[in-house]
């Protein structure tokens, strides 16, 4: 399983950061908030 974490930084461009998320990264991962990744990890 895959997982993405939506809080880190990939484009400094918040339009194209948003983009990423709603297509190519949804699509194939699993994306998650940093704190819910850190739940994952404990």
């Amino acid at each position: 399983r895959l997982y993405t974490v939506k809080d880190c930084c990939y484009d400094p461009d918040p339009v194209v950061h948003e983009h990423l998320f709603s297509t190519a990264f949804e699509s194939r991962t699993t994306v998650l908030s940093l704190a819910d990744a850190l739940r994952l990890l404990e």
